[in-house]
């Protein structure tokens, strides 16, 4: 029934609203680049760069619904590496959906060429990281299970041309597992322990710059617009430790592992 009823809302504002003003469907990927930092309890601090791939779908209407799939990929862009030949090679992956309602109240404070619109949400998201220690010491994988509590604000500078907008997040921790593996040793198959950690969190800021109207034309009987969207971001995240973990009969204490992330990704999309 539910979902009868949010389809039916869906397509009444479909019909009445005006493309790009009132409904706007959103498709963006472009590349990521960022410097990255790890500090896992007392091993040596490292850090370098990541690159990888963003990606989003979202339907955005004004005084309704607002929801959203994203997809973050990265990877090592050069060396991650600190102190006493320590390297580490990442594999870090996001897949969040969010789900949310917009609120243009803000727009009576904003002038007659502008609108604001305020955008509380929620949702829930995967998060994987690898951390493998080279050479070949020791790789610790992540699964995290999360909540995300946060808004967006949206600003039409210039409602035909330029945006800008601001997202903050906070992650709220559902479940996390740490895989750890060992190297292989003699052909033999590698050691491996699955461990239950204490709470995790995380944070995540956002300021994307959007340039609409770059280019339109009609595609199935709605005006489509490319528009291109520059987004600076800062991520912090911590994964909590274990206390004990026994591994071949020997007691080990899992340290929790703080990373964060500053950098940008760079959108091209399409509006209808």
């Amino acid at each position: 029934m539910s979902k009868r009823l949010l389809f039916l809302l869906s397509l009444g504002f479909l019909i009445n609203a005006e493309p790009l003003q009132e409904n706007q469907y959103e498709i963006n990927i472009g590349p990521a680049f960022n410097y990255a930092r790890y500090d896992l309890g007392c091993l040596p601090k490292v850090h370098g760069y990541l690159a990888g791939i963003h990606f989003d779908f979202q339907l955005d209407t004004t005084s309704c619904i607002y929801t959203k799939i994203a997809f973050d990929g990265l990877f090592n862009a050069g060396f991650i590496c600190g102190c006493d030949d320590i390297k580490s090679r990442i594999r870090d992956y996001k897949t969040e959906w969010f789900l949310g309602y917009n609120w243009d109240g803000l727009a009576d404070y904003a002038s007659s060429c502008e609108n604001v619109t305020l955008t509380p949400f929620t949702g829930v998201g995967f998060y994987f990281l690898s951390n493998e220690l080279q050479p070949e010491i020791i790789d610790y994988r992540y699964f995290n299970v999360f909540v995300p509590l946060g808004f967006k604000l949206h600003w039409d500078v210039c409602p035909e041309s330029f945006q800008v907008e601001l997202q903050a997040l906070y992650r709220v921790d559902a479940h996390t597992l740490l895989e750890l593996n060992t190297p292989c040793i003699d052909d033999e198959d590698c050691d491996c322990e699955k461990i239950c950690l204490n709470r995790s969190h995380g944070f995540h800021l956002e300021l994307p710059l959007i340039w609409s109207n770059v280019s339109s034309f009609e595609m199935g009987g709605c005006d489509t617009q490319f528009q291109m969207k520059v987004v600076p971001f800062f991520d912090w995240n911590r994964f909590g430790s274990a206390a004990l973990a026994n591994s071949n009969d020997l007691c080990l204490e899992v340290p929790q592992l703080d990373r964060w992330h500053l950098g940008l990704h760079v959108d091209l999309g399409l509006a209808f």
